[in-house]
């Protein structure tokens, strides 16, 4: 069987179905579904049956940093993880709590807030680098990115002081 959405300029994925015999009379159903770039998304087999865009990663102000994406595709999906790294092939290490799938298609963002003690020097200046992982319900997980966020001069940055308070009456 192979399913489109016939006349739907919009279409961004298709599926074909393969039906295999198997032992003992059972049939072992196989789907695979392919993006609008003609890249394969596997149901079975580990990875998450989900279309990851526009992907971007921004400096938003102070110590912030806005990671934002759309999907769509979302066949299984429970959710998404942001991570974080220091460099393009770094260890990616989860900064947020799972962020629900709302069905495709849909738009997405989570707002890192940053350490001060973890982005200075090298680090500020070459900036951090972010991944989604879509997590379907079979725990699978595939990963999309990665993207750099550029920290710009932190460096630079004013500090705000507090003057200490007067003790005493003032005349």
């Amino acid at each position: 069987d192979i399913g489109e959405a016939s006349g739907n300029t919009t279409c961004v994925a298709f599926a074909i179905k393969l039906d295999y015999p198997a032992v003992g009379g059972v049939t072992k159903i196989t789907s695979r579904y392919f993006s609008r770039v003609g890249q394969a998304i596997n149901l079975n087999g580990g990875a998450t049956a989900a279309e990851v865009y526009d992907l971007n990663a921004r400096r938003i102000g102070g110590l912030q940093v806005e990671v934002s994406w759309k999907t769509s595709l979302e066949d299984g999906v429970v959710g998404f993880y942001v991570t974080r790294a220091l460099t393009e092939s770094g260890t990616f290490e989860r900064v947020s709590g799972l962020i629900p799938a709302k069905g495709e298609p849909s738009a997405y963002s989570f707002v890192d807030t940053l350490d001060p003690s973890s982005i200075r020097g090298p680090v500020a200046a070459s900036g951090l680098y972010y991944k989604v992982e879509a997590i379907d319900i079979d725990d699978n997980a595939s990963q999309f990115g990665p993207v750099k966020a550029d920290l710009g001069n932190l460096q630079d940055r004013p500090i705000k002081r507090i003057k200490p308070a007067r003790r005493g009456f003032q005349r």
